[in-house]
């Protein structure tokens, strides 16, 4: 059956489990509607999808809280699960608490976030599933934002800021970017660490391609992996491209601390050396001079760059959109195309020398 929420409001609710809207169907439409204020004592705090196909537009979650695991973590913000493939445009995650794991956990084969901010939220302790035995103990317990378990996923003009946890912790097998598949197997985990929502999770390879977005200023790493009895992360399997990421980490963190390929973006920290990819351009160990976080309207959340920031006009000279726009909706190519999620709309004006 096919499922549409469109142009609802549904706030303040309260429940042991399942106190925000619970969409499960075939085909599932998110569309212009406000999921607010609501308290689950256990889990599912804000969104929850079981769909095949899922579009999420024009949407805003926040203010949702969740105490408690279901199957592995809360989900006070969006969740995905076993979805076919998600695409999440034009709306905003903010100010959601997840008290013992994520506030976003996506499970899909396919996922598009595009210009999307996920901002302010609150996310506690990630437990390592049963499944991964030879994990560093560093990675054992963690918080995390947005917990990754998809084979194909994208972030397009999106920002990720000011969340309590790290950005991404990226979970489960890698595999290239260049390779698609669908899910390779199906693991089965005790029935005591799954909720009555929770179906087998599937043990899928991931790619993450990260592009002209902005990961800036979370408490954790902007993006990490966990890793043990699955293949470690390769840098064909985390990609980006014309993206920020700074000011990740506190002082003992890192911006990304995991391998990848990079071209013309900005990573102020890294852990481990991105190999660089097609046409160079990366700036490294640099402040990218970001303003405070900014609303452009209700779901556009952004971190604009200053006027002395090396981000500006720092992307491919030869770029060509799409995108067509920034995460506000303006010109994305003003002179030379900049990096991260908000392009200065003003051309840079260089001093002419006459002396």
């Amino acid at each position: 059956r096919n499922v549409t929420m469109d142009s609802c409001v549904v706030d303040d609710n309260s429940s042991d489990q399942i106190a925000g809207p619970l969409l499960w169907g075939d085909d599932v439409i998110v569309r212009d509607s406000r999921v607010t204020g609501n308290a689950a004592v256990e889990s599912f705090g804000g969104l929850t999808i079981v769909s095949q196909h899922a579009t999420v537009t024009g949407t805003v979650i926040d203010g949702n809280t969740a105490d408690g695991a279901a199957a592995f973590a809360d989900y006070s913000g969006i969740t995905g699960r076993d979805l076919g493939d998600l695409v999440m445009t034009d709306s905003i995650l903010s100010n959601n608490v997840s008290r013992r794991g994520p506030s976003v956990y996506l499970t899909s084969a396919r996922t598009l976030i595009d210009r999307v901010s996920i901002v302010g939220n609150s996310s506690s302790v990630y437990i390592q599933p049963v499944e991964v035995t030879n994990a560093p103990a560093s990675n054992l317990v963690r918080p995390a934002t947005i917990a990754l378990y998809a084979s194909e996923t994208t972030f397009s003009s999106s920002t990720i800021s000011n969340n309590i946890g790290d950005g991404i912790l990226i979970r489960g097998r890698f595999r290239p970017t260049t390779t698609i598949s669908g899910p390779s197997s199906t693991m089965m985990l005790p029935s005591a660490r799954r909720g009555p929502l929770s179906p087998p999770v599937p043990a899928r390879s991931i790619s993450l391609t990260v592009s002209h977005t902005t990961i800036a200023d979370n408490t954790g790493d902007g993006v990490a992996s966990l890793y043990g009895s699955y293949d470690a992360a390769s840098p064909s399997s985390v990609v980006f491209d014309h993206a920020i990421l700074a000011g990740n980490g506190g002082l003992a963190g890192a911006d990304v601390s995991t391998p990848s390929t990079t071209r013309f973006s900005l990573l102020q920290r890294t852990s481990v050396v991105p190999v660089g990819g097609p046409g160079g351009g990366n700036i490294l160990g640099v402040d990218p001079g970001l303003l405070p976080l900014s609303w452009f309207s209700p779901v556009a959340a952004v971190r604009p760059l200053s006027v002395d920031s090396p981000a500006w006009n720092a992307g491919d000279p030869s770029f060509v959109p799409p995108p067509d726009t920034d995460q506000r909706g303006a010109p994305r190519v003003v002179d030379i195309v900049d990096m991260g999620a908000y392009e200065v709309q003003e051309a840079l004006v260089l001093p002419h020398f006459t002396g």
